[in-house]
């Protein structure tokens, strides 16, 4: 079994270097895009179904 020590960095791990933001933020923009339009597909349906007011005609009382 390996030895392992505290605050000392695996020569075998390699940072990054000149990564720019939109390739880290690219998963969670995809993500969050495909969530939205998850959503508002959702949204849509939910509103096709209710009825419109217009279609309720009240029933008139004979007085």
């Amino acid at each position: 079994m390996e030895t392992r020590y505290i605050n000392t960095q695996n020569p075998e791990i390699k940072t990054r270097q000149g990564s720019n933001f939109w390739e880290v933020i690219k998963p969670f923009a995809k993500f969050g895009l495909k969530s939205l339009g998850i959503m508002a597909g959702a949204m849509w349906a939910i509103i096709k179904i209710i009825p419109k007011p217009s279609e309720f005609k009240p029933e008139k009382k004979p007085y």
